[in-house]
């Protein structure tokens, strides 16, 4: 299975996204509000033991609340070809932090 890491968005912002959604201002098919999140680190492919032991490991992460500020929105994989809308964050010392041990606890 395709694994990767997650944390949802504030209500606030996915209120945001939501309107603009419901705007139609961009000529998209959307996702489901619920499913907005910020990938923190994409794993890849791993066995089902391998993504219950990530499951057990990130449960006892243990940080601060991450804040969260926008900056910008693009597309992936490309312009010519775009597949999903990203919505940039900068780079706080809360989401590193997160980020890190995040990783740590990946790598153990």
């Amino acid at each position: 299975m395709r694994l990767f890491t997650a944390i949802d968005i504030p209500e606030t912002l996915r209120d945001d996204l939501s309107a603009l959604q419901e705007s139609k201002a961009l000529a998209v098919r959307w996702s489901d509000p619920a499913q907005f999140h910020v990938t923190l680190r994409f794993i890849g492919e791993v066995s089902e033991a391998r993504a219950v032991r990530y499951e057990e490991v990130l449960a006892d992460v243990d940080v601060d609340p991450v804040r969260c500020n926008p900056y910008g929105l693009d597309v992936l994989p490309s312009r010519r070809s775009p597949r999903v809308l990203m919505l940039g964050l900068e780079r706080t010392d809360s989401m590193m932090t997160l980020y890190d041990a995040v990783s740590e606890g990946l790598e153990a």
